[in-house]
């Protein structure tokens, strides 16, 4: 079965004696959820892991105060899986006081699964090799699935695979349960990236680890759905374990604006999840400028298509009865051709 593609490219969806791979858990899709302390509304949307990264950055310095404080308003994550992210050690703390102080908060807020040593190390000047003998000694005390690496930035055109590379080979690698990195927010992928990031990891013994991207950053108080889509679709069938987009509750770039209504990106982010939670999202390639992404269950096939100039088409897969639309709206087939732009559209009923 062949898709007909613009530009008269062709490719076809894979075929349907290939195994089915691993579903989509529906804890691929997280948020960076901010001011949950102060009563931001939980996500109206499935959101399966949530990132409290502002929210747990001052946590270090208020424990530090008051050890017997009312931490309390973590209580809302219930079961979600949540990460926390600590700040950078202050100038001056000995590593046993940091060892101390570290171990407190985790006792203090069990509701975070797991600490993100802290955001952006690189542009804190806070060398690999340090932040691996804290890892390391963190794990030693309470595990080494309670703690993600500290998530190095390609902010500005920085490469942070050095960093990381360095914190591996300084035996922080065998003391966290996962990997946080700020991938490149790009308006589209950045596959060279996230290829490089997983295939580096594995040279290094290390891919075995998840991989969590905790730097889908979006611009603007009403970020494009188009952009937000194509962010959670192409990083799970390159190897990454997780997304973190960013924000829910944070009116200068939000999901949900300020009375807690989810914004059309936020309501990109539930329709994208419908697509894919729980289906082999078994590939996502691109002919030319046009992309397509393979989307299974033991059923049923259908196929999430875009194209990044904004002006394409290609032919219905035969079988393709409805299309979907990332407003949730829904329309039926018309003609053996259909249009795409930027935004991913799914095209299903295929067989």
């Amino acid at each position: 079965m062949l898709l007909l593609l613009s530009l008269a490219c062709t490719t076809a969806p894979p075929p349907k004696e290939t195994p089915l791979g691993a579903p989509v858990p529906a804890d691929y899709v997280g948020v960076d959820l901010v001011g949950l302390t102060e009563g931001t509304a939980w996500p109206d949307a499935p959101v399966g892991a949530v990132r409290l990264g502002e929210e747990a950055l001052s946590l270090a310095g208020v424990y530090a105060e008051d050890p017997e404080g009312d931490f309390s308003g973590f209580d809302a994550v219930g079961e979600t899986p949540a990460l926390g992210v600590l700040g950078p050690p202050a100038d001056g703390v000995e590593l046993d006081a940091l060892i101390d102080l570290v171990g407190g908060v985790v006792e203090a807020v069990p509701e975070v699964a797991v600490w993100e040593l802290w955001d952006r190390p690189d542009l804190d000047a806070v060398g690999p090799e340090d932040a691996a003998e804290l890892a390391c000694a963190l794990a030693d005390v309470h595990g080494a699935e309670r703690f993600a690496s500290p998530s190095p930035s390609w902010a500005d055109g920085a490469d942070a695979l050095p960093w990381l590379t360095q914190f591996v080979q300084a035996g922080g690698g065998r003391c966290v349960g996962a990997f946080a990195v700020h991938l490149p927010a790009d308006d589209h992928p950045d596959v060279d990236t996230i290829e490089a990031v997983r295939d580096g990891l594995k040279e290094l013994g290390r891919g075995d680890l998840p991989i969590w991207d905790v730097g889908e950053r979006f611009d603007g108080a009403d970020p494009d759905p188009a952009r937000v889509a194509r962010a959670l679709l192409v990083p799970w069938t390159r190897g990454v374990d997780r997304v973190y987009l960013h924000a829910w509750g944070d009116d200068a770039v939000a999901l949900v604006d300020g009375s807690g209504t989810p914004t059309e990106a936020g309501r990109a982010v539930a329709v994208v999840a419908d697509w894919i939670v729980g289906r082999d999202l078994g590939s996502c390639s691109a002919e030319g400028t046009t992309w397509t992404c393979s989307v299974r269950t033991e059923e049923a096939r259908s196929w999430i298509v875009w194209d990044d100039s904004g002006a394409g088409t290609m032919s219905v897969p035969e079988g393709v009865t409805e299309i979907a639309y990332l407003d949730g709206t829904v329309a039926p087939v018309e003609g053996d051709t259909v249009e795409l732009g930027e935004a991913p559209i799914l095209l299903y009923g295929g067989t």
